[in-house]
């Protein structure tokens, strides 16, 4: 039977992961997080690896750099009418499709 399991969470996508995380209830406060995905990251593999980059601290300012880089190159005279909505979620794309694998 965990054979059977491991086979079918194999061959769930990225998408239909991350639309099953979703539908998880949200996790008590005093709980923390780094706890939370430690005990559930076999459940959401690759929404997971998303977590730990942002979940973990940073030991340079080299990312935030790099993203504020990314929202320059985002925006552009013929892009200026882009929503903050719409360009954070550009971004978000940008720097976390190589996490995405629906091979």
């Amino acid at each position: 039977m965990l054979q059977a399991e491991s086979d079918e969470r194999a061959e769930r996508s990225a998408a239909e992961e991350v639309a099953e995380y979703m539908r998880q209830p949200n996790s008590q406060r005093h709980m923390c997080p780094l706890e939370w995905w430690k005990v559930n990251q076999q459940l959401y593999p690759r929404v997971a690896e998303i977590a730990r980059r942002y979940l973990s601290a940073q030991s340079t300012s080299v990312p935030s750099e790099r993203l504020f880089s990314s929202a320059g190159d985002l925006y552009s005279d013929s892009r200026n009418r882009l929503s903050a909505k719409l360009a954070e979620m550009l971004l978000l794309i940008m720097h976390n499709l190589e996490f995405v694998d629906d091979n």
